[in-house]
């Protein structure tokens, strides 16, 4: 309290100047985080994250704060604990006792292990937000992590899916990831017709920066941050006759991730710098029903273009 006090010496002492003082947020900014992450809003996340880091806030307690934000919910669910017995006003109680019907206990339970092992982490981390950003898609992507905690969501919201009549057993084979993949999405899927994959025709140069790319790309997204390996997963490289290299996509998730431009400049610096030359570099979402282009070399040869004559004996 006297180091409020030395802040604001002479000045009204606020909750809201309390907080600024001890880089701390309001529970209203962890319910939000915690309705984002239920809708698996990632550039709503993105957003909130830099809002908190715009203003200062310590990130390592910005964590340990949301952890206890996510006991509380558990709390309210499991035990009919008090207001008083948690430490908070009775309005900020029944605020917490209607969100925990949000979301269901074995996610709770989840979530929190993640967080905890996060606030591990960043005691050592250098970025501090690239964590906290991968901790975050990590909670909405059980299907990510094998163990029989995330299973168990994961069985969860498929019930949800069955209880709700929106659940749809896809037998389609999955491109990518999981095979539980197609579960979670928001709309049941309808069936697709299958489209003619698309011929790209390039020149020897072009196709031999295909070939090399294409064949060492598992290795490349490797060398990548552990968030950019994760975004990368699954994905194929193709060419784009307009654009140059493309890498194509079947998670709409991690597509909408890779678009920002930090991230696409990141990746092109990188091949330039392996390979030593210049690159272009896009990237594609596949749709519904459309196969991978088909990537051919063309019949001719580049520079030479004459007329051939033959002559009478």
């Amino acid at each position: 309290m006297e180091q409020c006090i030395s802040f604001y010496y002479g000045q009204r002492l606020t909750y809201e100047k309390v907080l600024d003082v001890l880089g701390a947020v309001d529970t209203q900014v962890f319910s939000k985080l915690l309705r984002l992450i239920i809708r698996c809003d990632v550039p709503g996340c993105v957003q909130l994250m830099d809002e908190i880091s715009s203003q200062g806030r310590d990130l390592s307690q910005f964590v340990t704060d949301f952890i206890w934000y996510l006991r509380n919910l558990m709390l309210v669910q499991t035990a009919d604990q008090s207001a008083q017995a948690l430490e908070m006003t009775k309005e900020n109680y029944e605020a917490l006792r209607e969100e925990s019907k949000m979301v269901a206990l074995s996610v709770l339970m989840r979530n929190i292990r993640i967080c905890s092992e996060l606030s591990n982490q960043l005691k050592f981390a250098v970025s501090k937000r690239v964590l906290i950003e991968m901790a975050i898609i990590k909670m909405m992507q059980p299907q990510m992590e094998d163990d029989i905690e995330s299973l168990r969501v994961r069985m969860d919201q498929i019930e949800e899916k069955i209880a709700s009549g929106s659940f749809v057993n896809n037998t389609e084979p999955q491109q990518s990831g999981s095979i539980f993949d197609s579960y979670f999405e928001g709309d049941a899927k309808q069936p697709v017709m299958q489209k003619a994959a698309q011929t790209v025709e390039l020149s020897e140069a072009e196709y031999e920066d295909y070939q090399k790319i294409s064949s060492e790309w598992k290795k490349l997204s490797h060398m990548q941050s552990g968030f950019m390996n994760s975004i990368l997963m699954g994905t194929n490289i193709s060419y784009d006759k307009a654009k140059g290299l493309c890498i194509v996509f079947t998670n709409k998730f991690n597509y909408e991730l890779m678009l920002r431009q930090e991230r696409m400049e990141e990746l092109r610096q990188m091949l330039n710098k392996q390979y030593q030359k210049e690159f272009s570099i896009t990237a594609k979402l596949l749709e519904a029903g459309e196969a991978m282009p088909r990537i051919t070399r063309g019949s001719h040869i580049e520079g030479i273009n004459m007329e051939i004559g033959v002559e009478d004996e």
